[in-house]
């Protein structure tokens, strides 16, 4: 499931060195998130955890050094839902789409969204839900012109 984009920009699933690459400051890059609280363990842990599938974009013409060559730039996460409504459907969730602001401007925040499409497709989902912010309507319909507005979001924060 690893795909290049322009032979620079590498797509695919997440690995455990991608602690050493920058992924987390990718996501502080886009969310409340500080690097340094996060150990290694940790993210071994999280990794474990998943019940969905996070995407990473790498920047192949970069390097952290140290030997690692897998340089994060982008990320975002699909998770698949089985219902029984539907005739017993699945739905996909699009979350936590970030691009490193160095990078934003190039088409990356589009290629990540539609390789989770292109992942819900391929699980026969027969739609996908992403939740953003107001001001980020414009760029999700960008992503991919199918996108409708739907209803309201709403949270209950503990």
């Amino acid at each position: 499931m690893e795909e290049t984009h322009n032979q620079r920009f590498k797509i695919r699933q997440i690995k455990e060195p991608d602690y050493y690459g920058g992924y987390l400051n990718v996501l502080s890059d886009g969310f409340q998130l500080d690097p340094s609280s996060i150990n290694v363990m940790d993210f071994q842990f999280f990794l474990s955890s998943q019940k969905g599938i996070i995407f990473v974009i790498e920047d192949t013409e970069k390097s952290l050094g140290y030997g690692y060559t897998n340089y994060i730039i982008a990320s975002a996460t699909v998770f698949v839902e089985q219902k029984l409504i539907h005739n017993m459907g699945k739905v996909g969730h699009i979350e936590d789409v970030v691009v490193s602001s160095d990078y934003r401007g190039h088409g990356l925040g589009k290629l990540i969204v539609n390789k989770c499409i292109d992942y819900a497709k391929s699980q026969r989902c027969y739609k996908c839900i992403l939740d953003c912010a107001e001001e980020n309507v414009e760029f999700y319909k960008k992503c991919n012109s199918d996108f409708q507005e739907k209803g309201i979001e709403m949270a209950l924060y503990f």
